[in-house]
């Protein structure tokens, strides 16, 4: 990822948006990095000049970047805002700090085996929220592709339906003659992508436009670069017919769970960018605060604006430093420059806050670990007062019924409405799907612009990826507007240190901290290549550890029949604990699942803890025996009843 400062030319704002710099660009666009009021990064696509003589530009542009709000799930750069009728139409989406994929392969040379199947895992996965959304990405391409720490980011949709102006080498055979496109052509150019990453060269690679695009549509791909071991997954991707490839889903079962597994070296380079983008943050952070702190023309703001001047002016120079530098002094001048900017902007923090005597009383949050102990529907109930005011009118708080689910969250709705028409409260949630458009709230940073109304608080711990998330069902948020939803996470927000605990909460499962419960030593002797730490997923009830093997540990709330619950099935008894079979984990024939049942909520309804063992080419029948040694392990530290 380059970052370069902008030249005078460049525009200084578009709409809420601080102009900072500008990143790698993209056909069709200039690529610039930007501050949002709160002070977070997005990067902002502006459309080039050249376009604006089309005369349909702007209302393809605006139908296309709705529809790509519409995209979700891991791996996808969310689009948060647009403006379609600007002199120069522009987009903002999410910014996360990685490495393009063809910069990697052109810096590093041809990735191993085992990250290309980590990458065809990624990808597939944010292929899969693009096509949920119902529509086709059109731009899968390694200039689109970034590697992150914690997997890809794949840059948005194509937003103007002219994919064609874009290299050729990796488009499908359907792009390349212009017919109707389904969803496998991305499959398609993920196989081209793929062979790319495995070899350094695309597949139907050629020294002329035209005879790439001959390529594409008639002959077979060139695999000779590409390892033995991955050529299967390749080819089938490349097939020449749309309904012979596999799906996204197809694909992240053939390769099966995996972790990110990018070379010390593409670490190294986004930690070293990490440094710069913190600098840049924390002096975006330190000007906007000035600003809206200080009345123009005071001697302290000048004296502010001095030192946000030359921490800005200092960070242009030492990255040019850091991009004209050796690899080892790279990352000696990236930490100096993160220091830099810390030491400048932490002065001007505190120079804000003591200009006028006044101090400034530590954020309010809420731990994971707190989460874990409330009762959601108790607080939610609480959250909604004596009457809930809708469109129609106020309704009495005894007509809503509130239950509690799966993952101990709470899903209230009215008695006279059928399922389906509520709203629900979800505590230990994962939020990196949830917009970071941001408000306060008596102190506390309530994330905004999530589906139906969706309104999240993030957690002081975990790097704020889990929290609390509250949103109204599709019906519910159509029919009644957003208003609620505000409401009441200003009411969570306000009661986050007083909220209602669970009565049972000391011996339920829902504050059992399921990553603490495995022991990495045991897990160690069965599992070679073990990431240095769990992993929550989707919840904060569930764990992941990722190796040669792939363990997940999930707390939750089930629902059985009574005479499943009389007459267990396909049970076993190891020392003394019975421990119930499951059905394998999805996409994983080798998988093996034990479910133990800590406590009985009712005849029907029981809190579980469900143990997964997978991983490719393993034995079955060796997970299953780790995965009931691990998890008698885990029992014998349940609370006790």
């Amino acid at each position: 990822m380059t970052i370069t400062p902008p030249s005078p030319a460049d525009p200084t704002q578009l709409g809420r948006f601080r102009v900072l710099g500008l990143l790698d660009p993209q056909p069709n666009f200039r690529v610039l990095l930007a501050a949002a009021p709160d002070g977070s990064l997005r990067v902002v696509e502006q459309v080039l000049p050249g376009l604006l003589e089309q005369d349909d530009l702007r209302i393809r542009f605006r139908h296309g970047a709705v529809s790509a709000m519409r995209v979700g799930g891991p791996g996808n750069a969310a689009v948060l805002d647009v403006d379609a009728d600007d002199e120069m139409p522009w987009l903002a989406r999410t910014f996360t700090i990685g490495m393009r994929l063809d910069r990697a392969v052109a810096e590093f040379g041809p990735l191993p085996v085992e990250a290309v199947r980590a990458l065809a895992f990624f990808v597939a996965q944010a292929l899969q929220g693009v096509h949920a959304a119902g529509l086709v990405h059109q731009r899968v391409r390694p200039d689109t592709v970034s590697l992150t720490r914690d997997g890809i980011e794949l840059v948005g949709v194509d937003v103007l339906g002219d994919s064609g102006s874009a290299p050729p080498d990796y488009l499908s055979p359907e792009q390349s003659v212009r017919s109707e496109l389904t969803s496998a052509a991305d499959v398609f150019a993920l196989g081209s992508v793929l062979a790319f990453a495995a070899g350094a060269v695309a597949p139907f690679t050629a020294p002329s436009v035209p005879y790439t695009l001959f390529n594409i549509a008639q002959r077979e791909p060139d695999l000779a670069a590409v390892p033995e071991q991955l050529r299967e997954l390749i080819a089938a991707c490349l097939r020449k017919d749309p309904r012979s490839r596999p799906s996204p889903a197809q694909i992240i079962a053939y390769v099966g769970a995996q972790r990110p597994e990018w070379p010390s070296a593409v670490i190294e380079e986004i930690d070293s960018t990490a440094g710069t983008v913190a600098g840049l943050l924390d002096a975006a952070q330190a000007q906007i605060h000035t600003e809206d702190t200080e009345p123009d023309g005071s001697r302290f703001d000048s004296m502010v604006r001095a030192s946000a001047d030359f921490a800005r002016d200092r960070y242009a120079w030492t990255k040019s430093r850091i991009d004209a530098s050796s690899s080892r002094a790279r990352r000696a001048l990236v930490v100096s420059a993160a220091v830099l900017m810390l030491v400048v902007t932490s002065g001007l923090y505190w120079l804000v806050q003591e200009g006028d005597g006044s101090k400034v009383a530590p954020p309010v949050g809420i731990s994971l670990a707190e989460l874990r102990q409330i009762d959601s529907c108790a607080w939610l109930r609480s959250a909604l007062g004596d009457s809930v005011a809708l469109k129609t009118g106020p309704t009495p708080i005894a007509s809503w019924r509130f239950d509690v689910e799966k993952q101990w969250g709470c899903y209230a709705d009215q008695e006279q409405l059928v399922n389906g028409d509520g709203m629900r409260l979800e505590l230990g949630v994962d939020l990196r799907d949830v917009p970071p458009n941001r408000k306060v709230v008596d102190g506390v940073t309530v994330l905004e612009g999530a589906q139906y109304c969706g309104r999240a608080i993030a957690s002081t711990d975990d790097d704020g990826r889990s929290g609390i998330l509250f949103e109204l069902d599709k019906t519910f948020a159509e029919q009644h507007g957003c208003a609620i939803a505000d409401r009441i996470i200003a009411d969570l927000a306000r009661t986050l240190r007083t909220a209602p605990r669970s009565a049972d909460a000391a011996i339920s499962l829902a504050a059992v901290d399921p990553c603490g419960l495995v022991d990495r030593a045991a897990l160690s002797a069965a599992f070679s290549r073990l990431t240095p730490r769990p992993t929550t997923h989707e919840s904060v009830h569930q764990c992941r550890w990722y190796g040669s093997r792939v363990l997940i540990v999930d707390f939750s709330r089930e629902f059985v029949f009574s005479r499943e619950a009389a007459e267990p099935e396909g049970s076993v008894v190891v020392d003394g604990i019975t421990l119930r079979g499951a059905n394998p984990m999805v996409g994983a024939t080798d998988g093996c699942s034990r479910t133990y049942r800590h406590r009985a909520m009712d005849e029907k309804r029981y809190e579980t803890v469900k143990l997964s063992v997978s991983g490719p080419d393993v034995d079955r029948a060796a997970n299953c025996q780790i995965a009931e040694s691990l998890l008698v392990q885990v029992v014998r530290q349940l609370p006790k009843i």
